[in-house]
């Protein structure tokens, strides 16, 4: 993967910093989770609800040949983050990112396709609601239609990888049950009820005839050298529900 310049790094983390990753040993360790060890380097990209665009920032940089940053604005987003992401992109003079303020469900894309789609914390808002998808038929559906326009969308060998929050996690469970914060291992507040577990994602994928998916689990940082310990759906319930689907066209 190409590196930045070094003018670029320092920027890059900058905007990192201010985006609340204070610890560039702990960021990069997260990254490599993230990606997988994957090549930017001459692939066509499209990030979902990209935000201030770190992340997009990061792989336009690391040699991508064209990276589109959607980022919708709307309930759930922060607005002016489209903005702040242009600004960065100017101060790294990066020309090989497109910025979008649309929402993906009413996106056009024409003819493009993509080598990778990437959507950090973004499943769950493509379609919200409170039902489980693996009990109500109409909601499977809905997110099988909105897979197979992702599957449309790649490249014969492109991916997407995607993060969410499961639906049930051990401490946002005690949290409703009155455990205070500070006590949580995992103390983000999650809306358990609007986010469905790793297993029905893998099935929505599959239906939508994504010739594989692979499901991984984070590996808290502090936790790094047990990483063979916690990759687990067991320990992630216990530690921070969240979970990395990665589907291959």
């Amino acid at each position: 993967m190409r590196q930045p310049t070094p003018k670029q790094q320092r920027l890059v983390d900058k905007f990192r910093h201010q985006d609340g990753h204070h610890i560039p040993v702990s960021y990069e360790h997260y990254l490599g989770w993230l990606f997988g060890g994957f090549d930017f380097r001459g692939k066509r990209v499209l990030e979902i609800g990209s935000g201030r665009g770190l992340l997009s920032t990061y792989i336009a940089a690391a040699g991508a040949d064209h990276v589109v940053s959607l980022e919708p604005e709307m309930e759930g987003s922060t607005s002016g983050t489209a903005g702040i992401h242009q600004e960065r992109l100017d101060e790294l003079e990066i020309t090989n990112c497109e910025i979008r303020v649309e929402d993906f469900n009413e996106a056009r894309f024409s003819n493009e396709r993509f080598d990778l789609i990437l959507m950090v914390a973004v499943l769950n808002h493509l379609y919200e609601t409170p039902l489980d998808a693996s009990k109500e038929e109409a909601v499977f559906k809905r997110y099988t239609e909105i897979a197979s326009r992702l599957r449309e969308l790649l490249s014969p060998s492109g991916q997407v990888i995607a993060t969410d929050a499961c639906r049930y996690c051990f401490w946002t469970q005690m949290r409703r049950f009155g455990l205070p914060k500070k006590l949580c291992f995992s103390q983000r507040t999650i809306d358990w009820k609007i986010h469905q577990q790793p297993s029905v994602w893998q099935s929505i994928f599959r239906n939508a005839r994504f010739a594989s998916t692979e499901i991984s689990y984070p590996r808290p940082y502090r936790l790094r050298q047990m990483h063979r310990f916690v990759d687990n759906a067991l320990m992630n319930l216990l530690l921070l529900g969240e979970f990395r689907l990665q589907a291959h066209a």
